[in-house]
């Protein structure tokens, strides 16, 4: 919607149909595609940016992901990845949770977690030179505030990276 409304032209991709369903009512001028990040249907260097914003952690194949995100990226191309980070502060919750499994505890049938570490090893590996990475804490306003969102608005200021919910990569392709 934003992207569309600064007259960029916007390309997605979904692995679900219901994914794309809804997203066809969000971005009607978008061109919408069903697939999966590990083969990307588009032509070699053509988008200036490329997002994946907490789709990556659920591929099988991330770094066969991030190859395709990089073929389809122009020279110089930028890449907006978020991931969520296995160091998580509020991720030592679950220690005190009644679950079996990980899935049990998410309801996400596959999630893979990394470290800030992590992240920049697959990512660097996947030809993108990393140029910053920023936070994300879920601090977005809203109408009625819960304990929990008042408590990230206070820590969020002073909470590293990597203790952070997400880690937001913001890449430059390398070119081979």
């Amino acid at each position: 919607m934003f992207a569309e409304g600064k007259g960029l032209r916007t390309y997605g991709l979904d692995i679900s149909s219901k994914g794309i369903e809804i997203a066809r009512l969000n971005t009607p001028k978008s061109g919408l595609i069903q697939g999966t990040g590990e083969v990307l249907p588009y032509r070699d260097g053509v988008f200036d940016y490329v997002t994946c914003i907490g789709s990556l952690e659920h591929m099988l194949h991330a770094g066969l992901a991030l190859q395709e995100m990089w073929r389809v990226g122009a020279s110089g191309g930028k890449l907006c990845l978020l991931v969520p980070n296995a160091h998580f502060l509020g991720a030592y919750r679950n220690l005190f949770r009644k679950a079996e499994t990980y899935q049990q505890l998410t309801g996400q049938l596959y999630e893979r977690m990394d470290t800030l570490g992590g992240g920049r090893k697959l990512i660097e590996g996947g030809d993108w030179r990393i140029q910053r990475v920023h936070r994300e804490n879920h601090t977005r306003m809203r109408p009625h505030f819960s304990a929990r969102q008042i408590m990230r608005l206070l820590l969020n200021p002073v909470l590293p990276a990597r203790l952070s919910y997400g880690l937001v990569f913001i890449c430059e392709k390398r070119d081979a």
